[in-house]
């Protein structure tokens, strides 16, 4: 396993989330968005891992309802935008205050719910949640970021697809078989970890 130092915590976490809405993240998670629905098809429940301030799946959202508006049916892979559901996951409380105005403000409402969870413990959601689950710039913040993979596997559908990016130049991109989820070998620069999983969930943020 590579050396690593966790992230320390902010220690203001309020301030800390209303800067991080301030910088300029918009063309970086319009490349997720787009590196995730070249992935395979998208939806139609999607949880988001370290959702932030949920400027991406916001942008998922909007994104889907263009490329509906812009194609028939036959040639559409990813879910109806009528029918998809995003879970946004947390561990910072003020973060998702932050990320209910910001879907508020999109009228996203219906679309996407916030969930309050430790990413680092692998009974804070249930199994089988979605059938695509992202992950974008959070590891690196973790105390146990092999435990936020395996809650990611967990929470994956079997047939579902994982997408994880992160800061420290590792791309993971993981799909689940038919059986179970245990994963086919990722397009990675360095190697992944085991990933395995097991869960129960309480919503914080209610619509």
């Amino acid at each position: 396993m590579l050396p690593r130092v966790c992230e320390p915590p902010p220690e203001d976490a309020k301030l800390d989330a209303e800067a991080y809405r301030e910088m300029d993240h918009e063309e970086v998670n319009k490349r997720f968005v787009l590196d995730l629905l070249e992935s395979g098809p998208v939806g139609p429940r999607v949880v988001d891992l370290g959702c932030g301030p949920a400027l991406i799946p916001i942008i998922l959202c909007e994104t889907l309802e263009a490329i509906a508006e812009e194609s028939t049916g036959a040639d559409q892979p990813h879910a109806n935008p009528d029918e998809l559901q995003v879970m946004g996951v947390d561990s910072c409380v003020e973060m998702l205050e932050l990320a209910q105005v910001e879907i508020d403000f999109a009228g996203r409402l219906d679309q996407i719910q916030l969930e309050h969870a430790d990413l680092n413990d692998l009974s804070s959601l249930q199994s089988e949640l979605a059938e695509t689950v992202i992950s974008n710039t959070v590891l690196h913040h973790l105390d146990s970021p092999e435990n936020a993979l395996r809650l990611a596997m967990k929470v994956l559908r079997p047939g579902g697809v994982c997408l994880s990016e992160t800061s420290i130049a590792l791309k993971t991109k993981r799909r689940s078989n038919d059986s179970s989820n245990s994963m086919a070998a990722p397009r990675a620069t360095r190697p992944p970890q085991p990933l395995l999983g097991n869960c129960s969930g309480n919503r914080c943020m209610p619509r």
